[in-house]
């Protein structure tokens, strides 16, 4: 679990979240509008609008907007890019899919899509895969073996993980990793 490497892709959430929403988005749409107009928009995504539209789409990610972000990241699904975009591409893919409770998808393939990548916040949403799957002992050592993993995490993605987690440490009656989660982000001070 969890074995990405120094060349894996990695989440970086936390410059999404930074800021007002309204005008956050705002900056982002216009990056997607300035690349569609430089690039134009082929049935092949040029790399610049692919690099937007997956800007756009971990934007929505980081701020909780999940159904948003899937949207964004479908578009991009069958878009030809480099191997380093499609590999973040399918890494955002993986992780929306996991959280987002209406996806129909296979939640053990994109488990095993987190578990390749690197960085706190893929760890948290392996193991949130794996409590869906109602595996609450891999969800615990995912997240014991990573002890700070929600300190990469924005506060709309804690509150949406941090319950089912916690109920996966309990379930698994891993006491300390239930401890240190809420201990890590302050439920205990």
């Amino acid at each position: 679990a969890g074995a990405g490497g120094a060349d894996a892709p990695s989440l970086r959430l936390g410059g999404h979240s930074v800021g007002g929403f309204l005008e956050t988005r705002a900056a982002r749409l216009e990056a997607l509008a300035a690349a569609q107009n430089s690039q134009g928009l082929t049935g092949n995504a040029e790399d610049a609008v692919s690099r937007a539209l997956l800007d756009v789409a971990t934007f929505y990610l980081a701020r909780g907007f999940i159904r948003e972000g899937r949207d964004i990241a479908e578009t991009l699904a069958q878009a030809t890019m480099s191997p380093a975009m499609e590999a973040q591409r399918d890494l955002l893919s993986a992780a929306l899919a996991v959280l987002d409770p209406l996806w129909q998808g296979d939640i053990a393939d994109a488990v095993a899509t987190l578990e390749t990548a690197s960085g706190g916040a893929a760890r948290v949403f392996e193991a949130y895969g794996l409590q869906r799957l109602q595996d609450a002992d891999g969800a615990a050592a995912v997240l014991s073996n990573s002890e700070r993993s929600f300190d990469a995490m924005p506060p709309a993605l804690v509150e949406r993980t941090l319950p089912p987690l916690l109920e996966a440490a309990v379930a698994a009656e891993d006491w300390t990793l239930g401890w240190g989660m809420c201990w890590g982000i302050g439920v205990i001070s």
